[in-house]
């Protein structure tokens, strides 16, 4: 008879954030199994299923490859070598926006052993919006800088990552709500789009792993020509967002604050903003003078080039992606975090 999991089985492991109706919302949202005598998985998905929805799907840690999953049965292509050892399959929606995965159950073959998922000590929570997303990357997020910083240091990650939305809670781009207001809700700032669920619902955060290391990448859109948020109001309000982070959720983890790395034109040339005087520097210095010495900025200036974009849009192609990623690499290991050794899912 076949291994069946449910929504809520804790041999389900989840990942991200999902809400009542047993659907994900934020890009890299997802699952974990873990099983002996592995030879099929189908995933049966729910009529609220994005349609057409791209998910990396990684195997005992090799790189994602991309599934499209719809409402029905997904069958996952698995190796013929896994039945004589134990398997970690990782699943993570790659969209951007509408990242709704409506998850019914899992199906294993008969004679599988599902176990639980051991998690890794190291984990990252990622805040930002079109950087951090991976918008336009063939593999939107699992192409992003963040997903693959967390996979080089062999780290959990949450990403909570929204295209054109800003820090400030203005409407930005089509995002009704800035992330100062939305990164506390289950939702993305999406939700308004969605006709099968356009509200809102407050996260739980003890639902989560808690992050050992924070990572806030914001103000792009703040700063943009269109919105252009006074720099005095955004850094009151970077302010007052990472004083709640601190006050409610993440007492004491490091928090890595990135500057703005400017913006490219066509030409090539380079606006930056946000600049002089610095909010991210206020903040640190902000949080400092409250006995909070574990706040640290992260100066990107110089990071990329014309050539690490996309000419059409001035995001980040895969390849900028990479650059960003070994930067901050690079600069993390600097300040002394040292990844971890090996998947303890796998051991």
């Amino acid at each position: 008879m076949a291994v069946e999991l449910k929504f809520g089985d804790p041999l389900l492991r989840l990942h991200g954030r999902w809400d009542k109706d047993n659907t994900s919302w934020w890009a890299g949202s997802g699952f974990d199994i873990v099983a002996s005598n592995l030879s099929s998985i189908t995933v049966h998905c729910g009529d609220l299923n994005s349609k057409d929805l791209p998910v990396g799907v990684s195997i005992n840690y090799a790189p994602y490859e991309t599934r499209i999953f719809n409402t029905g049965s997904n069958t996952i292509p698995l190796p013929a070598n896994l039945l004589d050892k134990k398997a970690v399959v990782r699943f993570a929606v790659e969209a951007w926006e509408f990242a709704n995965l409506h998850l019914l159950s899992v199906v294993l073959n008969e004679g599988a052993k599902p176990e639980p998922y051991k998690p890794q000590k190291l984990k990252f929570q990622f805040i930002g919006d079109s950087h951090s997303s991976g918008q336009y990357c063939k593999r939107g997020v699992i192409d992003c800088f963040d997903w693959i910083v967390a996979e080089e240091l062999k780290a959990e990650k949450d990403i909570q990552a929204q295209p054109g939305a800003a820090l400030t809670d203005i409407e930005c781009w089509g995002n009704v709500h800035g992330l100062s207001f939305q990164f506390f809700k289950t939702e993305d700032t999406r939700y308004y789009y969605n006709p099968k669920h356009n509200y809102v619902t407050d996260w739980d955060f003890s639902r989560d792993d808690p992050p050992t290391h924070i990572v806030l990448f914001v103000g792009a859109n703040d700063g943009s020509e269109r919105y252009n948020v006074p720099v005095l109001e955004f850094a009151e309000t970077y302010k007052k967002f990472v004083d709640l982070l601190r006050e409610k959720y993440y007492k004491d983890q490091p928090i890595f604050i990135f500057t703005n790395w400017g913006k490219f034109k066509e030409t090539g040339a380079l606006r930056t903003y946000y600049d002089n005087p610095s909010p991210y520097h206020a903040v640190q210095e902000h949080r400092a003078a409250l006995g909070d010495k574990n706040v640290f900025v992260v100066d990107t200036h110089g990071w990329i080039g014309w050539s690490d974009l996309f000419a059409d849009n001035g995001h980040c192609n895969e390849e900028g992606q990479k650059v960003v990623a070994k930067k901050f690499l690079d600069w993390l290991e600097q300040w002394g975090l040292k990844g971890e050794e090996r998947w303890a899912a796998l051991e």
